[in-house]
């Protein structure tokens, strides 16, 4: 019987560590304001002029969306075609009552090669923050219009958005908090 009180116990305080170190972990870290606080219309302006290619931003009321097309390509392989596509979101929740930009970001890869004999395909997405990232490809092969050449060649380093987004929110006198999940 006491090894069960004890279990019962042991159970509750594990879930309540559980439940301190998720609300911890949820936002990493708030990086403070710079500045006056300027308008929530001042900081969209200024993150808008992000909408260049390779970006393409998105504004719905208090959320704003860079989509950054990484690579989108198609080709032939030996037997059959190939694709793939890698695509960067930043999501900005920008809440103009306590002048706070909450940051996240997703980050999606898919690639696809069919054959006669068989089919593969890959898929990963990735939620949270990316520390370190920087990424280089290069793909060579047999383009769509059967010409050889270069498919295509990336470089990827979304510390670099990042950086910018935050720098352009917080010396408009907002914080941002980054969030992980």
């Amino acid at each position: 019987m006491t090894g069960i009180i004890f279990g019962i116990i042991g159970l509750l305080i594990a879930l309540i560590g559980i439940i301190v170190a998720i609300s911890i972990v949820y936002y990493t870290k708030t990086i403070p304001a710079k500045g006056t606080p300027k308008t929530q219309k001042e900081i969209t302006h200024e993150l808008m002029k992000l909408n260049k290619k390779p970006i393409k931003i998105e504004q719905k009321e208090n959320e704003i969306k860079l989509t950054w097309t990484i690579v989108d390509a198609k080709w032939i392989e030996a037997l059959g075609p190939a694709w793939k596509n890698k695509t960067f979101k930043a999501i900005i929740e920008l809440n103009d009552t306590d002048k706070t930009a909450t940051y996240k970001e997703r980050l999606y890869d898919k690639e696809t090669t069919l054959g006669p004999i068989k089919a593969t395909g890959n898929y990963s997405f990735f939620k949270g923050i990316e520390l370190f990232k920087k990424e280089k490809a290069i793909q060579y092969g047999i383009k769509r219009d059967f010409t050889i050449g270069k498919i295509y060649n990336y470089t990827f380093s979304p510390v670099e958005l990042r950086e910018e987004i935050i720098r352009i929110i917080t010396e408009k006198g907002w914080k941002v908090k980054i969030k992980i999940f």
